[in-house]
Parts: structure tokens; C-alpha cells; sequence
């Protein structure tokens, strides 16, 4: 026993044992980092050819497997020390430093309390801690180094706790029992120092009220309160009171302002001529959430609104507020004058659609009135219109225009006539057509005339809607009797074993479904017949107010519903709203109604924080150049006859061709040239070949994107400008979108739908030719014989004399009639299926695309998901593809190296796809990698900029990575510095 303990004496023997903070300093100041990896280095290698074979042990390879995961994170520290030149003592603080008083301030408050800041009472802490640390070791000699030890530790807990308080378990609490701020704390989150200081803070020369309608006034105006104008703008009436010798002090300029004398609104009026407002209502979800408008003084104490701009702000006149800002600056004034003004943001952001929704409302209304009165009798009756907005009153007769009792030809090139009903649709079209050809500032001009025009007839046609005017088809009891009859004939088969149990299900849903959709197509002819001046169906089929689907339920029969699952349930609500629902038919209908609801509150969080983290993944993205100088370039085929025109009409058009186009031997487009409408009809009538266009995935560059991958910006129908911040406007415009896609259930109060279906009819008599061995026997929801397909195959019409282009009938796709059937011009050919789902809330992405990812390549991957996209415009909701691409190549940058240990990458190492093509480029060697497709979450948990990272989540994690990065924090410096030496007009200011 004593030689054991001799020799550990002597292994000790000459060695200083401590414990804390100093003795791991010491040895980390005694370390040589480049010998450890070198080490580690080898040990890694010696590891990689130690592995058992055949998975013998298992158990040996998971330590082996840990060991060297291990050695590959020192390897990465050791390498970052190194880079950055820092040394690894530097990780033991020997001196804490002191936040300024500005940022931990103490406030007194009524009764002589005071409130402090946590950050001053962790400091009280640590500051007694440290003292009563000093004390022990030097004035008194005789303290235990036990004791000495505890209270190193005491002070190490409390140090921890100011900096990251939780981080070692139970976070410390007050005497309240409420956690303590620390320095983590008062950074991160939405009330964190960078989030709260550059959004939604409180501002000088703001105020928030309530707004009412101004059906008077023009696009670029808003009402100001004059009480409120004085206040906003009571700093500019002082200056002006003053210059002009009215006033020689600011007092006296109060005391005339309080006074309301006249000159005090002379000078009001003089300073709101040219010194515009910005309008703002949250939640601000797009750009078009803030904009800027012309005020004119109203009386009251409300915002006058201009009716056409409340889609954008998605406003209405119910009690709403919205917050009113004063832009001080000239930058400040131009950027609202250029960019933000009302009548130049006439065009969504998300979907390129006009913007103005109060014109659908009125104006359809009475233009639907005037037509109906007097297109009843003949439509040979001369239709009077009035072209106000033209400075003109015509009587049009068929496709002629009579002026001063002369009739003209009414040229197609100079004249839009439109010789039909006007309908919400038929005004947005319009409008796109103005834009394109008068622009922004006549168009608004246009609207502001329609808007006058169509409220005022509205007015006079006094159209109110009364529980008389709900008519039901008359026909409507045989029906459901004949469906209630139908039902009993497959409840007894089911009964006596000669049908199953899903099927009776099946056919029992086929047979409501074809019931309420006869009373859906009976709604209109069964008005026309009966009044066809019912308030009901003028406003719904006009595009004013409601659809065919609510009058369906008003006046047809509710129909099928969904269950909070999405489950159809099979027992339909036969009643509709005009009628009255049963004690069951009311609770069957409640299932859609309370999900919706709870949806509402639940659910609008989940898509607001989608907004912002789409916006950190793809906030650095900024038009820099024309032309990246990329050859690749996606194909889209015009003649694809399953995609409907309106998906591939909003794929093609704004975008850019990537190759030329033929026309036999002729060009007749060439590479870099913008598609529009002309060009679009001509390649959708001519061209046979697919197109290849340029889309932001294929641009060169990940951290910024050039004109031409960009295309057409949406908001202004051209090319778009150089430095335009387009991600910044795509987060928040599709994630504005995104929540409809995540609230389904409320707009669709549990109805439950079925897929959307596109027929293609026989363009002539002849007979139909498929490959009957790819199809099978089937019938249609009508019972009628048919054949499904289960691969793709081609279907031709034939009649002797001339054949058509066959049609790709993909998996799904019903074929009606057998193979030598004929079939007469009109009949349904084929009908395609786009997507078969119920009515639910799409909330996930995409099942398992990492592992399509790992045997397709990136560009059919893209191309993949933007096609999911087009796949939700036909069915849900509107967003153009453009965004889609930001975000797409935005989780398509981070690659994993497949190099082993290398001298370049560590084995697994995350790094930019950029960045490996430029060392493999130095290098003059291909390096090893695999790309990774990350969620939206961890790619902007991977985003360079630190400062961005540190404001979103996990910022302990964040800070100390950045720490050895200081490269970034010097690039934040430089820049910072530079935008204080030069006081130059920002970027956006060159257009």
C-alpha cells in the first residue's frame, strides 16, 4: 500500500494542482494549435482504417463512429483559432465588460420608485461577488482554499447568469419569482435590441386614427384631419410662422397655433402641398401595407380613405385604424413620391394583379343594370355608355361608334370596346390592358373616373337585398327525392352483400355531388327566367358581391361537408340558408365553422412567422446587374395540352428567353428578350418546340440576382430596375399569400370540393385511337363507361381526312368512348385531373424531397417544386413563380464535402455552393460534395450575416460562432464607417 502511494506522490511530485477559470486559462495559453491538428489529423486516418469489417461490432463502430465526429469539431475550432488569429486564452474573461447607462437605465417613477434594468441588478451581483472574492484572498491570510474555491464558483454563476442567464439549468429569478434579463435576453426575440429598435418602434410625427370612406377624393389623396394636420405638422407652422415674421419665438408661434388663428392655416395648407404622408395599417404583410398619399384637409376626426386602396391595405370601414408618418428627409420624401405613392402601386406584388378591389364592387353593379335594361327586348337596342373617364358620351351600335349622329369604325388598335357585360373579371382585365398601354398615371386617372361613375349609378339604382329575393329552384324537392330514392336502391344492394362498403360510399357521394352540382348550374338560368333583375343574382354574377358557391348555399342545397380531418361526411345538408337547417343538419354544419375559426387564431401566427422567415432567407438579394452571362435555362412546352393557359400564360409571360426561337429558317425571338403579350400569342400559335426561359434558379450568382434571370417586375409590367431589393419584396408577398394556404378551411366553411378537372372536347367528327392496353374499364361520375389510365399514353381523333395532334394522357386522365368510337365535334374527349384532395389546410412541404434530391439533379428539382406551385395556383391560391425561385435556390446553396479530411474541407462540413466552385476553380481540382436542400428554418439559421442570425433564434449559439468570425464584423465596421464618411443618395434613388 505505501509503494502505491510513493509512486503517485512521485507522479505529482513538482506539479501546482488548482481548480477555476485561472488554471484553464494556463493550459490554454499552453496550447499549440497546430500540433493538435496535426494529432488529430492522423488519429482521424488511423480511425477511418480501424473500422470493423462487415459490421462485426457494431457497438465498436458507433464509438468510433463518435470519436472521430469528435476529432473532426477540434479540428474545425482548431482551424477558426488559426484563421482568425485569436488566441484560445482569450475564452477566460479576466476583465467583464460594463453596458452604458443609456442601455440599463434607472427611471423614477410617481411615489420616488425607482426601476432598473435587470442587467444593473446582475451587475450589483457579480460586483459584491468579485469584492467579496478580493477580500478573502487578501485580507485575510487564514481563509480555506475550500472556501476560496466556493466562492470562484459563486462568482463564475453569477458572471454566467449576466451573460446567458439559464444556461446552467434553473434560470435565476427575483424576488417575484420573474427570470432575470441577461445579455442573451435583451438580444433575441422580437422585444430583442436589434428586432425592437428597427422594427415597429415608436416614432415622432406619427399619430393613429380611425378611417372612414372618401368616395371623393382622388387615388393619390388622402383626408387629414385638421386637427391632426397641426399637430403632425405643427414643428413645419412654427418655422413658417417665424420666416415670415409672424411669430418671433417659438412661444408666440404655439400660443397663434392654439389660437387657430387664419394665417396659421394658410401656412398649413402651404406646407401639405407638396409634403406627402405615409398611411400604414398592420399587420403590414406586403409592401403594399404602407403607402404614401397627397393629404388635403377634411373636417372630423377621422382618415378619409380612398375606396380602390383598401385591398391593399386590407381595410375596411368597421371600426379599422391606421397609423399616419411624416417624412421629414427629401430622401425620405422622394423615396415616398417615387415608390410608395397610391396611384403607382396599382399592381400586386404576389400575383401582378390589379389591386384596386372597390372597382369590382360598384362599378360592375351598375354596369350590369344599365346592360341588362337594355339588352332584354333586342340586342340590336343601341347600348348606352358613358366614357367619362375619356371626356366623351357615345351610343354604340354593334361594332360601330356613333359621334355627332356619324358612324365610325371602331379600329381595334385605337379603340377598346368591349360589347358585353362587364363583370369583376372583365374590369381587371381592363385595367391590365391600361397599364400596358396608357401606364400608372393615366390609369389611376381612368379609375378615379370609373369609381366616381360607378358609385354614383349604384346610388341611383338603390339595389338592396331582401329575404324575398333568395328564389330556390323549383324543381329542387323531386330532385332530392329522386337522390333520397337512389341512396335506398344502394343501402338494400349493400344490405344483401352485392355492393361493399366503400363502394356504396363512393356512389353515394357521386350521387349528392351530382345533385348539388345540377342545382349549381340551374342558379343562373332559374334567375333569368324568373326576375332577372333579383338583387341576388346581379350582384353575385356581376362580380360586385358573393360567388356562385354562396348563392348555391343560399338558395340550392349546402351540400356535402368536411370534418376537422378533411373526411367527407356522408350524410348531406339537403337544405340551403334560405330555408333553414335541422337540429343534425346545423350540427353537421358546425364542423367547418368552429375549424375555421380556430384556425383563424391559431394558425395566423404560424403564418406571419412563415412571412419572416422567408424573409431572412432571401432579405440580401438585390438587383446588381443587366446579364449574369448564364447559358442555362428552363424548358416549358406551349403545347402541352394538360396545363391549363392560365398556369402557363403566368409562367411565360415577364419572363425572359434564354435561347433564340425559330420559325423554320426566320428568328423570330431572340435570346434576352423579354416575353409579353405579343410575343406570347405568337409562340402560343406557332410554336411546336418547347421554350427555354431564364428563372432566378438559374442565375449564376446566389447572393444577388441580375435583370434578365429576374424578369418583368410585377408591380410595373417592364424589365425590372437595378437596385431593387426583390427579396425583400418577395418574402412578405408570398407569405402574405401563404396564409390563405394555411386558414383553407375558413374561406371554404368546411364545403367540401373535389378536384379540379380540365376537358379537352373533339376539335371535329371522327373516330378515337388509344392503346387500349394501357387503360382500364371504368365510369364516370355520371355512370357512364368509360377508361382510366395508369400510364401515360397518347389519344387521337381520326376521320379520313385530317388528324390532330394526339393528346398526352397522363396517369388519372379519364378517356371517354372505346378505341374506334365515333365521337361528333363538341363531345368530351378526355378530362384531366389536376389535383384529387379535400378541402384541407396544406401546412407541410413537400414528403421526403431530400431523398428525390439525392438522384435527380438540382435543376429538375426546382423545376419539380415550382410545378407544386402552379399546382396550388389552379387550386387554392395566386403566386407567381418568380418569389418561388429565390426561395427554391435560397435552400439549394448549402452543400455537404464529401472530401474526407482534406487540406480545403473538414469531412461534413457545411459550405456554400459558391465558395466550394471557387476553391475548386483555385485549386484546379473537382472537390467531392453533395448538395443539401434545407428547410426554410435552417437556412436562415445559415445565412452570413450574423447580426440577422443573432435577431432570429438561438442567439448564445449564434454569438459564440460569430466570435470567430471576425471577418464579418470588420466588413459591418467598414461599411458602417463608409456610409458616415459619404453622404451619397442611396441605390434605389438611380430609377
Amino acid at each position: 500500500m505505501r509503494g502505491n502511494l510513493h509512486v503517485r506522490f512521485d507522479i505529482f511530485r513538482n506539479r501546482e494542482i488548482s481548480s477555476g477559470a485561472v488554471a484553464i486559462r494556463e493550459q490554454l495559453a499552453d496550447l499549440d494549435l497546430r500540433i493538435i491538428m496535426d494529432y488529430s489529423l492522423i488519429e482521424w486516418k488511423e480511425l477511418g482504417k480501424e473500422g470493423s469489417p462487415d459490421n462485426e461490432n457494431e457497438w465498436e463502430d458507433r464509438k468510433v463512429g463518435r470519436r472521430k465526429n469528435f476529432l473532426v469539431r477540434r479540428i474545425e475550432l482548431a482551424k477558426h483559432f488559426i484563421r482568425t488569429n485569436i488566441e484560445p486564452e482569450w475564452m477566460v474573461l479576466c476583465l467583464l465588460p460594463v453596458l452604458p447607462p443609456e442601455l440599463r437605465p434607472i427611471i423614477q417613477i410617481d411615489g420616488g420608485k425607482l426601476m432598473s434594468s435587470d442587467i444593473n441588478e446582475l451587475y450589483r451581483r457579480v460586483i459584491y461577488r468579485n469584492n467579496t472574492l478580493i477580500d478573502l484572498l487578501t485580507t485575510s491570510r487564514s481563509t480555506p482554499g475550500e472556501l476560496v474555491i466556493c466562492q470562484e464558483k459563486l462568482v463564475q454563476a453569477v458572471v454566467d447568469t449576466l451573460l446567458d442567464n439559464g444556461i446552467r439549468g434553473q434560470p435565476m429569478r427575483d424576488g417575484h419569482n420573474k427570470v432575470y434579463k441577461s445579455f442573451s435576453d435583451i438580444i433575441e426575440g422580437k422585444e430583442g435590441r436589434f428586432r425592437e429598435t428597427l422594427l415597429g418602434k415608436r416614432v415622432d410625427y406619427s399619430g393613429r386614427f380611425v378611417i372612414i370612406l372618401g368616395p371623393s377624393l382622388s387615388l393619390h389623396r388622402c383626408g387629414l384631419p385638421s386637427q391632426i394636420a397641426i399637430e403632425l405638422f405643427q414643428t413645419f407652422i412654427i418655422h413658417g410662422l417665424i420666416r415670415k415674421h409672424f411669430a418671433s419665438n417659438i412661444g408666440i408661434a404655439k400660443s397663434k397655433i392654439r389660437q387657430k388663428e387664419p394665417i396659421v392655416w394658410e401656412i398649413l395648407q402651404e406646407v401639405m402641398q407638396g409634403h406627402p404622408v405615409l398611411l400604414n395599417r398592420a399587420p403590414t404583410l406586403h409592401r403594399l401595407g404602407i403607402q404614401a398619399f397627397q393629404p388635403i384637409l377634411v373636417e372630423g376626426r377621422a382618415i378619409c380613405l380612398h375606396p380602390l386602396v383598401c385591398k391593399g391595405f386590407n381595410a375596411d370601414f368597421d371600426g379599422d385604424q391606421m397609423a399616419v408618418h411624416v417624412p421629414l428627409s427629401l430622401e425620405a420624401q422622394a423615396e415616398a413620391r417615387l415608390l410608395m405613392f397610391s396611384h403607382t402601386n396599382l399592381l400586386s406584388p404576389a400575383i401582378a394583379d390589379p389591386i384596386s378591389k372597390r372597382i369590382t364592387f360598384d362599378s360592375p353593379l351598375w354596369l350590369r343594370w344599365r346592360l341588362d335594361l337594355r339588352i332584354l327586348s333586342s340586342r340590336e337596342v343601341p347600348i348606352e355608355v358613358h366614357y367619362e373617364s375619356l371626356g366623351t358620351y357615345h351610343e354604340i351600335y354593334g361594332h360601330y361608334l356613333v359621334w355627332n349622329r356619324e358612324v365610325l369604325m371602331a379600329e381595334r388598335t385605337n379603340l377598346m370596346f368591349h360589347n358585353k357585360v362587364i363583370g369583376g373579371t372583365a374590369i381587371k382585365r381592363l385595367i391590365s390592358r391600361l397599364i400596358d398601354h396608357f401606364r400608372m398615371a393615366y390609369t389611376s386617372h381612368i379609375l378615379d373616373q370609373v369609381k366616381t361613375l360607378g358609385f354614383r349609378q349604384a346610388t341611383a339604382t338603390s339595389i338592396s337585398l331582401g329575404i324575398d329575393d333568395l328564389l330556390t329552384i323549383s324543381s329542387k324537392g323531386w330532385l332530392v327525392r329522386d337522390a333520397e330514392h337512389q341512396n335506398l336502391i344502394l343501402e338494400k344492394q349493400h344490405h344483401y352483400g352485392n355492393v361493399h362498403a366503400i363502394e356504396k360510399l363512393r356512389q353515394s357521394i357521386e350521387i349528392w355531388y351530382a345533385t348539388s352540382e345540377y342545382f349549381r348550374q340551374e342558379m343562373n338560368p332559374n334567375f333569368r327566367m324568373t326576375d332577372p333583375f333579383n338583387p341576388v343574382h346581379i350582384m353575385s354574377f356581376s362580380g360586385a358581391r358573393g360567388n356562385a358557391s354562396q348563392v348555391h348555399q343560399l338558395v340550392g342545397m349546402r351540400g356535402l361537408m368536411s370534418d376537422p380531418q378533411g373526411q367527407m361526411i356522408d350524410l348531406p345538408i339537403q337544405s340551403n340558408l334560405r330555408e333553414g337547417l335541422s337540429l343534425t343538419e346545423y350540427i353537421i354544419s358546425c364542423y367547418g365553422a368552429r375549424k375555421g375559426v380556430v384556425d383563424t387564431v391559431v394558425r395566423t401566427s404560424d403564418a406571419r412567422y412563415l412571412t419572416r422567415r422567408l424573409v431572412e432567407v432571401v432579405q440580401h438579394i438585390v438587383i446588381r446587374r443587366t446579364d449574369c452571362g448564364t447559358i442555362r435555362g428552363i424548358s416549358v412546352n406551349t403545347q402541352n395540352e394538360i396545363m391549363p393557359e392560365r398556369s402557363w400564360t403566368q409562367t411565360l409571360i415577364g419572363r425572359v428567353l434564354a435561347d433564340d426561337i425559330y420559325r423554320g429558317s426566320r428568328c423570330i425571338a431572340i435570346r434576352n428578350q423579354d416575353i409579353g403579350i405579343g410575343l406570347f400569342n405568337r409562340l402560343k400559335t406557332f410554336q411546336t418546340q418547347p421554350i427555354s426561359i431564364r428563372t432566378p434558379f438559374t442565375c449564376r450568382n446566389t447572393s444577388w440576382i441580375c435583370r434578365l434571370c429576374y424578369g418583368q417586375s410585377p408591380t410595373q409590367g417592364h424589365l425590372v430596375e437595378l437596385g431593387e431589393a426583390v427579396g425583400i419584396i418577395a418574402g412578405p408577398s408570398t407569405g402574405e399569400s401563404g396564409t390563405q394556404l394555411t386558414l383553407r378551411t375558413f374561406h371554404t366553411g368546411g364545403v367540401f370540393t373535389r378536384g379540379t378537372a380540365e376537358q379537352v372536347r373533339a376539335p371535329y367528327n371522327g373516330k378515337i385511337k388509344f392503346n387500349e392496353d394501357l387503360v382500364h374499364p371504368t365510369r364516370t361520375r355520371h355512370g357512364h363507361p368509360a377508361f382510366l389510365c395508369y400510364i401515360d399514353l397518347y389519344v387521337s381523333i381520326e376521320n379520313g381526312i385530317r388528324s390532330a395532334n394526339p393528346y398526352l394522357a397522363t396517369p388519372g386522365t379519364t378517356v371517354h368512348g372505346h378505341y374506334g368510337e365515333i365521337l361528333s365535334e363538341g363531345d368530351i374527349l378526355v378530362t384531366f385531373i389536376y389535383q384529387k384532395s379535400r378541402s384541407g389546410d396544406i401546412t407541410q412541404g413537400l414528403p421526403k424531397v431530400e431523398q428525390v434530391l439525392e438522384v435527380r439533379s438540382i435543376d429538375s428539382i426546382s423545376i419539380n417544386l415550382e410545378k407544386r406551385v402552379d399546382t396550388w395556383n389552379e387550386r387554392i391560391t395566386r403566386i407567381l413563380g418568380i418569389p418561388w425561385g429565390f426561395f427554391i435556390s435560397a435552400e439549394l446553396t448549402i452543400a455537404q464535402s464529401q472530401d474526407g479530411m482534406s487540406n480545403v474541407f473538414l469531412p461534413d462540413e457545411l459550405i456554400g455552393l459558391l465558395r466550394n466552385e471557387r476553391v475548386g476553380r483555385s485549386l484546379e481540382e473537382s472537390i467531392c460534395y453533395r448538395v443539401l436542400l434545407l428547410g426554410i428554418t435552417k437556412t436562415s439559421l445559415n445565412i452570413q450575416s450574423f447580426i440577422s442570425e443573432t435577431s432570429f433564434q438561438e442567439t448564445a449559439r449564434v454569438l459564440s460562432k460569430a466570435a470567430l468570425r471576425v471577418t464579418q464584423m470588420e466588413a459591418v465596421t467598414t461599411l458602417f464607417r463608409q456610409d458616415h464618411m459619404q453622404l451619397t443618395i442611396p441605390q434605389y434613388f438611380a430609377y
